[in-house]
């Protein structure tokens, strides 16, 4: 609601003073005022009207400022699975991890990947800097988180063959309630380092001679790098009983 506009209070009580003299004045107190718990934060106007009881009076007005109790849900960590993203991946796994800073309990916690629409659509819709997508629903669910818990929610991502290889900054929008049912939210950006690696392969295969039980044979074999990174310090390991 607009905070121009009153919160909802509990019934108003009007209050008496003796009779006043003139210039004389008089103390009237309201000990408290009961807010609706379902009233947003912000400032409202606290009306009311002062004069005699059978004459003209006044209205009046003063700012009340209404502040809801707020759960504090913080991203306190983002880890990768696996730790090395290629282009091409697929069912990669980002696990947030949130805990709540606030002396209240959050409900409804909603973590997403806020990306556009035609980010996450496939082909040539792909939007620029967008090479990390979203498996699925981009969306995670935690219902409640205690004062000082901490929770994790994974959201599962591909990337694109075609992604350059650097850091892209992948957005994300968290989303909670309090026990009233207020909204809260807060955005946050997490990198995530696209880098490529050796993939090694054996092409060819040969032996010389053919391998005859009580006499050694060579084996030689050609390796093919298709990844784009160096591989060092290549290490081919027999696995088979019979070779020694």
């Amino acid at each position: 609601r607009p905070k121009s506009s009153r919160p909802n209070t509990r019934h108003a009580v009007s209050r008496r003073t003796s009779p006043m003299t003139p210039q004389g004045t008089a103390l009237i107190n309201y000990e408290y005022v009961k807010v609706d718990p379902n009233t947003p934060s912000g400032e409202y106007q606290f009306e009311f009207k002062v004069g005699p009881r059978t004459g003209i009076g006044r209205n009046y007005a003063i700012k009340l400022k209404v502040t809801q109790k707020k759960p504090d849900i913080e991203l306190i960590g983002a880890e990768f699975e696996p730790k090395v993203l290629n282009p091409g991946l697929e069912g990669g796994k980002a696990r947030l991890r949130f805990k709540n800073l606030g002396k209240t309990a959050a409900y409804d916690i909603k973590a997403m990947m806020d990306l556009p629409a035609e980010a996450v659509a496939s082909g040539e819709a792909m939007v620029d800097n967008y090479h990390i997508k979203p498996v699925g629903s981009p969306l995670q669910y935690i219902d409640r988180i205690a004062p000082g818990e901490e929770r994790t929610a994974e959201i599962e991502f591909s990337v694109d063959r075609d992604a350059e290889l650097k850091t892209y900054l992948i957005p994300l929008k968290i989303e909670y309630k309090n026990e009233n049912n207020a909204e809260f939210s807060f955005e946050r950006r997490i990198g995530a380092e696209v880098m490529d690696s050796p993939d090694l392969d054996v092409v060819l295969v040969a032996v010389d001679p053919l391998a005859v039980v009580g006499k050694a044979s060579k084996i030689s074999m050609d390796i093919f790098n298709a990844g784009g990174a160096t591989a060092k310090y290549v290490v081919a390991e027999p696995r088979s009983e019979a070779a020694e």
